[in-house]
């Protein structure tokens, strides 16, 4: 048999299941023949969600077939054709489920066909219709107050016996009445919704305003000296408006410490006032004050001296630091910011000017070896400055041709700022270098068994060696401690070049201060 010839075949039979529905009971069955074969316990079934009809309110109406079947994952439901009926309710629908508003009562039904496995399923539903309510409430509404307001809804058509709800129940008494009482004295959405059975509601809104949650000019405010602030009544102008100061604005400017009140009487004849307070607090001035004159390089303390505002006051400064004053030391513009209880603030700098002093840079102590390298010529000399060394000459030079304690004083002639230094000089020739093999035989011959430096006159010593990955191999921290060709892990080092580097600092005296650090670096051969 031909496909077309197939297709006329089913909607015959579809045509033909049409008319037994609609003419005999809500009989649920199966037809085709072989090899359709229900699998399940139960029938496919037509059903609306909710399982009840509100008259005006969309159903979601449709075939359940999964009941046909053991498991609902034999069939496929896309693998289904349906249709509606009667089909003058249902032009055009040929889908599993969809959304439909019924306005009466009516017996309905669907019918499914697998063509594949040439099965037709077959189920009635009666639809009865639960009458809707038309719910309008009450006009919205603009109160002064909300004492003794009533909220109310019209019904048509009157219904007796009906479910009332108010929400947010929260602001109101009797919610579950057709007119409760509203006691939130709010700008608040009341919505009353009405049940009917078989569980069908209806609803509709009503805003109500308060006016007297509106007129609110804010906290009290703190200004400082100089500051003014905006107070705003939040009202439309062509209400009747009264301020303190005499002016009927909707905003007046404030900027002197006072109460300040608004009066206003609205075109729905509502009265409103409020009241704050603004209080005008005295604007602090700093000044930056040094604590006297100051050489270069000495410390100068600068001070932050207040006048006026409200304590605790707190000091910022431009060098990061906080507190009333700071010390110095380097020519510049500091500035600080001062801030009182109340955010009233001043800032104020100062530049210091130190005064031209000597600079001496001669050290303290030193060590010469006189029989290698002669005298000591010494020179402070410096611009407008006067000098006393302590074998009382006033040459800006000295020659020392041995060991001996100096001391001098130079003296700025223009600002008496002074510069001194005493400095010992003593006679040390010592031997200052040290010696590093270029290659050992760690083989416990005492022969040439370890490396390290050797020399005298050696203060503070590091060595440290390292295999050609960069790795230590060893460190030694003084100069007697030498390497004795092992590993950090304790093994034997393989054979090879390894680097070196050590640092020390030579003795230059005979009582154990050590002179600047020197430092050597090369490669070593180990051998095995």
């Amino acid at each position: 048999m031909g496909r077309m010839q197939t297709m006329r075949l089913m909607i015959l039979r579809l045509a033909m299941i049409a008319v037994v529905c609609a003419c005999t009971s809500a009989e649920l069955r199966a037809q085709g023949a072989d090899p359709c074969i229900s699998t399940g316990t139960g029938f496919p079934y037509v059903s609306t969600n909710p399982n009840y009809v509100c008259e005006g309110m969309e159903a979601f109406t449709y075939i359940n077939l999964a009941p046909g079947y053991a498991n609902s994952t034999e069939y496929n439901a896309e693998d289904f054709n349906y249709a509606w009926y009667p089909s003058s309710l249902f032009t055009g629908i040929s889908t599993q489920s969809f959304t439909f508003t019924f306005t009466e009562d009516v017996t309905i039904w669907a019918v499914a066909m697998d063509p594949v496995n040439n099965c037709i399923w077959v189920d009635t539903l009666e639809i009865s219709v639960a009458p809707g309510l038309d719910v309008v409430a009450m006009d919205d509404t603009v109160v002064c107050d909300v004492s003794g307001l009533i909220l109310s809804a019209e019904v048509s058509p009157a219904t007796a016996g009906l479910a009332w709800d108010w929400q947010p129940e929260l602001f109101l008494f009797n919610p579950n009445t057709a007119n409760p009482e509203v006691f939130a004295p709010i700008d608040a959405w009341y919505t009353v919704t009405i049940s009917t059975g078989p569980g069908c509601e209806f609803s509709d809104s009503v805003f109500v305003q308060v006016l007297n949650e509106q007129l609110y000019l804010g906290g009290d405010q703190d200004l400082c000296t100089g500051d003014s602030v905006v107070l705003d009544s939040g009202l439309d102008p062509a209400d009747d408006i009264l301020w303190s100061t005499g002016e009927t604005t909707t905003t007046v400017v404030a900027s002197s410490s006072d109460t300040y009140w608004v009066t206003v009487n609205t075109a729905l004849g509502c009265t409103m006032t409020d009241t704050l307070e603004v209080e005008v607090h005295p604007m602090p001035t700093v000044a930056v004050v040094p604590d006297g004159a100051a050489c270069a390089g000495q410390a100068l303390t600068l001070q932050a001296e207040v006048v006026g505002g409200t304590p605790p006051l707190v000091y910022a400064w431009s060098t990061g630091e906080v507190g009333p004053s700071i010390i110095v030391t380097e020519p510049g513009i500091y500035q600080v910011t001062t801030v009182d209880a109340y955010n009233c603030g001043d800032n104020g700098d100062f530049e210091p000017a130190f005064l031209p002093a000597p600079v001496l840079n001669l050290p303290a102590d030193t060590a010469l070896c006189f029989e290698e390298e002669g005298t000591l010529w010494l020179s402070v000399q410096q611009a407008f400055c006067a000098y006393a060394w302590n074998d009382g000459s006033t040459l800006p030079t000295m020659v020392l041709t041995g060991p001996d304690t100096l001391s001098i004083i130079v003296t700025h002639l223009q600002s008496a700022c002074t510069d001194s230094v005493t400095m010992n000089v003593v006679d040390f020739c010592p031997s200052d270098s040290v010696f590093f093999p270029t290659a050992f035989t760690p083989n416990e011959d005492q022969i040439n068994d370890f490396f390290g430096g050797y020399g005298e006159g050696i203060g503070t010593f590091q060595l440290l060696v390292y295999n050609r990955w960069g790795e230590q191999m060893f460190a030694g921290e003084t100069l007697n401690a030498h390497w004795d060709g092992m590993d950090k892990g304790g093994k034997p080092a393989l054979p090879g070049a390894y680097m070196w580097r050590a640092s020390y600092r030579p003795l230059i005296d005979g009582v154990g201060n050590e002179g600047r650090w020197l430092e050597q670096f090369g490669t070593v051969i180990l051998i095995r």
